[in-house]
């Protein structure tokens, strides 16, 4: 799992199924998740502040051995000063 922080965004926590650091000053990389069992939920939360107002957009890209292709999903959001 690899989330991608805008300019307007400071990374302050990161939490989850794996161990999440902030990579370079605009990323998050989670550790790998070895198993999910049928059925079963793995959740991951970023804390982020807001730097200064703007539309901005939070965007999360998850790979796998099952996958051929990233699964990427964008979220918006906009920050009020």
């Amino acid at each position: 799992v690899k989330c991608t922080l805008e300019d307007s965004m400071q990374f302050v926590k990161a939490e989850g199924a794996t161990k999440g650091a902030l990579y370079d000053k605009d990323s998050v990389i989670f550790e790998p998740l070895s198993v999910l069992d049928p059925q079963a939920e793995a959740k991951w939360m970023i804390t982020v502040k807001a730097v200064k107002p703007g539309d901005v957009r939070f965007q999360v890209s998850i790979t796998s051995d099952q996958l051929e292709r990233p699964v990427e999903l964008q979220e918006s959001t906009h920050f009020y000063e």
